[in-house]
C-alpha cells in the first residue's frame, strides 16, 4: 500500500502504536479545543491497526483457530479492523450562544477594559473513527486545519463575535466544514486501501499460524505419547469497537482439533478438467448420447474419474453413492462429491444444492460440485439464471471469479456447523438432443 502505510513495508506488529488490543483513544480528545488533523501521522494509525490484527491472531486459541471456518474468522476480523470515515451529519447540527468578557486594551490610558460579547457554539454530529480527526494525513502543503473540540461523536466550533455579523459568523463556520471535509476526503483514500486489503493480510496471517500448529501437533503425536488436553478458554466477546456494535469472536469448539482429509485445489481442478472434457465428447457425440439419462450420463463421468484415479496410492477411490452421485473417500470420509441434473427451471439447482447439503456428510475444506445438463436450448438463458438460483441459498457465503464461461464458484457454509466451510463448482454442459427431420 502506498502513501501513509505500507503492507509490505517490514513488520506492522513491530510498529504498532496501540499495544494489546488496541483501540487507542486520545486523552486529550475531550479538553481545550485544538487543530484538527495534526497530532498523529495516518501512516502510524494504520500500521497499529495492522500490529494489533497480527497481536490478536497469535493470542488465538488454539483450537478455536482450527475449529472455526476461515471465512467466518476473515469476517470477524474485517468487522473489528475495517476503520469508517466519519460523516459529518449536518442536517443534525445545532447552535448555542452565551455572553463571554472580552478583554480589549485602550490604546489611550495604556490600561484593558472589559467588553461583553458573544460566543456561538455550533455542535456538528459525525458517525464514524473518532481517531481521524487527530490524524494527518499523508500530504504536504494544505491549509491550516481548523481549531474545535473533539467529542466522541460529535464536532464543536466555537465562534466569537464582539458584534452582530451573520454573514462573518456563516463565512467562518463554512470555511471550517469545507477544511474537514477535504481532509477527511485525502484520509479516506488511504482508508479504503487499508480496508480492501484486510481479508487477504488476515488470511495469509492465519494461514501460517494454522501451518505451525498443524506442525506443532504432529510432531508431538510421531513421539507416540498420549497428547495432553489443554484447557484453552472459552469463547469470549472481542472488546467493544467504538464506531460499531459489540462484535464477537465467532464461535467454534475448544476440543483438540482433528485434522480432516483434504483435497488439495490443484486436484480438485483436475478433478474439475476431466470432467469438462468428458462433456466434449458427450457434446460431440449426438447421435450416442441424445437419449441417454442422467444414471447414463453420471456413469460416462466415473468412466473417465476411475481411469484416471484407481489404484492412487492414497486408496482414494470413486463410488457412487444414489442416483447421479459422484464421490471421492478417504479414510472412510467423503471429500469430493458431486450431483449429476438435467436443467429444469431454477427449481433443479435449488434441489440440489439440498441434496449436497444434507444428503451427505461435507468434512472441513470439502470440494463440492453440480454438473447441471441442459437439454432445452437456449443455453445462454440457462446461464443467465444460474447465479441468482445458487445465491438465493441461505448457505453461501460469497462468489469467486473463475476463467470458465460456463462455470460458477461459491463458497458455502454447512448447514449443520457454520464452522465448516465448503467449496461448490457449478459446471453447465449442454447436452445433444436428436434432431427430429420435418417431413
Amino acid at each position: 500500500m502506498g502513501g501513509a502505510f505500507d503492507w509490505d513495508d517490514g513488520d506492522p506488529f513491530a510498529k504498532s502504536t496501540f499495544g494489546g488490543d488496541g483501540i487507542r483513544l486520545f486523552e486529550e480528545l475531550f479538553t481545550e479545543p485544538h487543530p484538527l488533523f495534526s497530532k498523529e501521522d495516518f501512516g502510524l494509525v494504520l500500521e497499529g491497526l495492522a500490529g494489533d490484527m497480527i497481536l490478536e491472531i497469535r493470542k488465538y486459541g488454539v483450537n478455536q483457530l482450527l475449529n472455526t471456518g476461515t471465512e467466518r474468522l476473515l469476517n470477524y476480523f474485517y468487522d473489528k479492523y475495517a476503520i469508517e470515515v466519519p460523516k459529518l451529519d449536518e442536517q443534525n447540527s445545532s447552535i448555542r450562544h452565551n455572553e463571554i468578557a472580552f478583554s480589549v486594551a485602550d490604546s489611550a490610558s495604556d490600561q484593558s477594559r472589559a467588553l461583553l460579547g458573544t460566543r456561538y457554539t455550533i455542535r456538528v454530529p459525525f458517525a464514524g473513527d473518532v481517531r481521524f480527526f487527530n490524524s494527518q494525513p499523508p500530504v504536504t502543503g494544505l491549509a491550516e486545519p481548523p481549531v474545535a473540540n473533539l467529542e466522541a461523536s460529535a464536532l464543536i466550533f466555537n465562534y466569537d463575535q464582539l458584534t452582530h455579523d451573520t454573514d462573518a459568523l456563516s463565512a467562518s463556520y463554512e470555511k471550517d466544514l469545507a477544511s474537514v471535509k477535504q481532509y477527511l476526503g485525502l484520509l479516506a483514500e488511504e482508508t479504503g486501501e487499508f480496508n480492501s486489503k484486510i481479508r487477504s493480510f488476515v488470511a495469509a496471517e492465519i494461514q501460517v499460524r494454522r501451518k505451525k500448529l498443524l506442525n506443532d501437533q504432529g510432531v508431538a503425536a510421531s513421539l507416540g505419547i498420549r497428547l495432553e488436553s489443554a484447557g484453552f478458554p472459552s469463547t469470549y466477546a472481542a472488546p467493544e469497537v467504538q464506531r460499531k456494535p459489540r462484535i464477537v469472536r465467532p464461535k467454534a469448539s475448544t476440543d483438540p482439533y482433528v485434522p480432516e482429509p483434504e483435497l488439495e485445489l490443484a486436484e480438485y481442478e483436475n478433478i474439475l478438467g476431466i470432467i469438462r472434457a468428458t462433456s466434449l465428447v458427450i457434446e460431440r457425440n449426438p447421435s450416442t448420447f441424445a437419449e441417454s439419462t442422467e444414471p447414463e450420463i453420471r456413469d460416462h463421468f466415473l468412466v473417465q474419474l476411475n481411469g484416471h484415479y484407481r489404484g492412487e496410492a492414497t486408496g482414494e477411490t470413486f463410488n457412487a453413492h444414489g442416483k447421479a452421485d459422484i464421490l471421492i473417500r478417504s479414510g472412510g470420509k467423503n471429500i469430493f462429491i458431486a450431483e449429476v441434473k438435467f436443467w429444469d427451471g431454477a427449481k433443479s439447482i435449488t434441489d440440489a444444492l439440498v441434496q449436497l447439503l444434507t444428503r451427505y456428510t461435507a468434512w472441513r475444506d470439502s470440494k463440492i460440485a453440480l454438473i447441471i445438463l441442459n437439454r432445452r436450448r437456449d443455453f445462454s438463458a440457462v446461464l443467465g439464471q444460474v447465479p441468482s438460483a445458487i445465491e438465493a441459498c441461505k448457505n453461501v457465503l460469497r462468489r469467486f471469479e473463475i476463467p470458465h464461461e460456463t462455470d460458477f464458484r461459491y463458497l458455502l457454509r454447512h448447514p449443520d456447523d457454520p464452522n465448516k466451510e465448503l467449496l461448490l463448482t457449478v459446471m453447465c454442459f449442454e447436452v445433444p438432443q436428436r434432431k427430429r427431420l420435418s417431413s
